[in-house]
């Protein structure tokens, strides 16, 4: 017999679950998932161009072949590899290929040695951290130049120690500000919607800004805005070319020299 609600609680949330579907599989960014779905049609094609083999059938073999999968995985990275491609894409590749049949995600040692031997041979680079003075000086021209949503992304960033990729995410909504709380609060916090760390930390994060001039700031900037709106109205691109203005008029690198790393917008968190 078909399940039915058995409850007011039950018909609640089967109406409040109406049209959504449930996937088998990790809970990651929708971004995150087109983009191994791209990775995954490209192994897909190099598979059957260069050994021959259908992606298909190579998953639904009965039992499952861990050993035969991550061979064709790990000729697949050397040959990304010798292309010049990013780290990112093999991994990704391998995490796409292992939600296809979660049985084997334990079990792609080999696939995951030679990702390992890759970030080994190039090391990742972090971002270098932003000094306040050249914050400061960042915020200054950009008011200078009229552009108070660029200095405000920056000011939120440095402050809130937050990922670009999060305020550019952020609308009104999730901006809390000292004239959203109870009396005598001082300080702002942005709700983090989707942490990049919820798989293995707190599923609701926020930061908070404490810095009394910053909160000012916001607050002249954003009080009456509607609660739908975005706190950067541009495109992404606009942003990062915005802040490649401003570091050219401080008369500061742009691009990497050696091992010398420009400062980006993803020097705001470290």
């Amino acid at each position: 017999m078909p399940i039915a609600p058995a409850s007011r609680a039950d018909k609640d949330r089967m109406l409040h679950r109406a049209g959504n579907a449930l996937l088998t599989t990790r809970a990651v960014r929708d971004q995150t998932r087109d983009k191994r779905k791209v990775y995954l049609d490209r192994f897909k094609a190099w598979l059957w161009q260069e050994k021959g083999i259908s992606f298909r059938h190579l998953m639904e073999t009965r039992p499952a072949d861990p050993e035969k999968i991550s061979g064709v995985l790990v000729d697949y990275g050397r040959e990304l590899y010798a292309a010049g491609k990013a780290y990112g894409i093999f991994a990704e590749t391998i995490n796409a290929v292992a939600v296809e049949r979660p049985l084997i995600r334990r079990q792609l040692n080999g696939a995951w040695d030679l990702a390992f031997c890759w970030l080994a041979d190039e090391p990742h680079q972090h971002h270098p951290a932003l000094p306040i003075s050249i914050m400061a000086a960042l915020v200054t021209a950009a008011l200078t130049w009229g552009w108070a949503y660029e200095a405000s992304v920056i000011l939120t960033g440095w402050t809130g120690v937050l990922r670009i990729g999060e305020i550019l995410a952020a609308t009104r909504a999730e901006l809390v500000l000292p004239c959203d709380s109870a009396p005598g609060t001082s300080f702002a916090l942005l709700v983090i919607r989707q942490p990049k760390t919820r798989g293995r930390s707190a599923k609701h994060q926020a930061a908070r800004i404490d810095q009394e001039d910053v909160v000012a700031f916001l607050t002249a900037m954003y009080a009456k805005a509607d609660r739908s709106a975005r706190l950067w109205r541009y495109s992404a691109s606009t942003l990062r070319k915005r802040f490649t203005q401003l570091l050219t008029a401080l008369r500061l690198p742009t691009k990497k020299d050696g091992d010398s790393r420009p400062f980006d917008l993803g020097s705001l968190r470290p």
